[in-house]
């Protein structure tokens, strides 16, 4: 192949590297189309502390927006956009989003899940411990042969009205979680 070949070929892989670097917005499943429906799993912080619809509105006064973002510890691509949100820390607090990260699917132990964040410098946030898929399941997040699909980020106003559904989280992640109208 000619070094011509060669640069047109890099050119195009570089290109399509670009094209994947956006994120994946999402229809918003018919459950969600007007409200947040109710909801109950456990704290991260202790399994016996019931995390609920009403422990979001609370922890969610003086932001303008809610993303709850789901993920597995087992999941490259959630591990992906959590760094992504550890590093951005600042900018989302200036524009006012509260982070709440949702492990789903797993019934491991909390300390496993608390280990996993630690390491990725998300043990600040608040999260919930979702085992059973609740948080997926009832809110219509799934692939059309009700599995769990991840990652996923559901942003929500500060009413917890919800205005976008993430699927793959591209470089504008942060962004578009920042910023959606």
């Amino acid at each position: 192949m000619t070094r011509r070949g060669v640069l047109f070929l890099m050119g195009a892989l570089l290109l399509s590297q670009v094209h994947a670097a956006e994120s994946e917005v999402l229809e918003l499943p018919s459950q969600l189309r007007d409200s947040l429906p109710e909801f109950l799993v456990r704290d991260i912080r202790d399994d016996l502390i019931p995390f609920s619809k009403s422990t979001l509105k609370e922890m969610s006064k003086g932001y303008d927006r809610v993303a709850i973002v789901y993920y597995a510890t087992w999941c490259p691509k959630c591990s992906e956009g959590l760094a992504q949100i550890a590093s951005k820390r600042e900018y989302l607090e200036a524009k006012k989003v509260k982070v709440v990260l949702a492990n789903v699917g797993e019934r491991e132990s909390n300390d496993k899940v608390r280990r996993y964040l630690k390491k990725l410098r998300l043990d600040s946030f608040p999260g919930t411990l979702d085992p059973y898929n609740r948080l997926l399941l009832d809110f219509g997040i799934w692939d059309e042969s009700k599995q769990m699909v991840l990652p996923r980020t559901l942003v929500l106003d500060k009413d917890l009205k919800p205005l976008l559904l993430m699927g793959k989280e591209g470089n504008d992640f942060i962004e578009k979680i920042g910023n959606y109208e």
